[in-house]
Formats: structure tokens, sequence, C-alpha cells
């Protein structure tokens, strides 16, 4: 027989279950870890393996049915986890490639404001796209 605490335990699982899968194929198509938390991951990591090891620590046994569920969310947060190092790479790649271009930019600008005879000092060039 299954009780309204199980049930309300397996609505929590398929609720997050159809959650990670999201966030990972977004993590995975931004290639940013912008919006994403690294400790915000390692806690729910950790909240999984807590949740696993109170059902394998249980001494009624328990629900191999509950016991999927914790373990597939546990796999696709790790998916998750291991995206954000993928696009902290990207991120960094994308940081130096925009530093290159700053210096290309403020070469550029200096040369239009000497065209234009301006007088004025150019400070420093922002390159963000």
């Amino acid at each position: 027989m299954v009780h309204l605490f199980e049930l309300c335990e397996i609505a929590m699982l398929l609720c997050f279950g159809f959650s990670w899968p999201l966030s990972a194929i977004k993590s995975y198509r931004a290639r940013t870890t912008k919006g994403k938390s690294l400790p915000f991951l390692v806690l729910i990591l950790l909240g999984y393996v807590a949740g696993i090891t109170s059902k394998l620590l249980n001494p009624n046994g328990f629900k191999w049915y509950v016991m999927f569920f914790y373990v597939l969310n546990f796999c696709f947060v790790s998916i998750d986890f291991s995206l954000y190092f993928r696009n902290l790479r990207l991120d960094r790649q994308a940081a130096e490639k925009n530093r290159e271009r700053e210096e290309e930019a403020f070469q550029i600008c200096q040369e239009k404001i000497a065209q234009h005879g301006l007088e004025m000092k150019l400070v420093e060039a922002e390159y963000s796209f």
C-alpha cells in the first residue's frame, strides 16, 4: 500500500525529474555559466546523496521506484554540473578573445580620433560580444 507521504515524495521527485533535464539542455545550448550557481549545484548533488543514503539505510527497506528517481535526478544534476565546467572554459575563451579585440578596437578608435582631429584622449575600449 502506498502512503500519502510516499506519493508526495514521488510527486516531488517527478517535478525535479522534469526540471533537471531542462536545466541541463539550457546549459548545453547557452554555452555560458551566466545564470548558473556552482554552490547551488553542489548543494543539490549533496542533497541527492543524502536522500539516496537515507533510503539505503532505512531499516524498513526502500521502494525501488523512489530510489530510481533519486538516482535519475542525481544523474541529471551531475550532467548539469559537468556542463558548468565546460561552459566556464568557454566563457574564459570568449573573455580572452574579447581582450584581444579590445586592443584592436582601441587602436581603431585612436586612428579615428586622429583622423577627425578630435581633441580627446581615449582611456579604454571595451569589447563585449
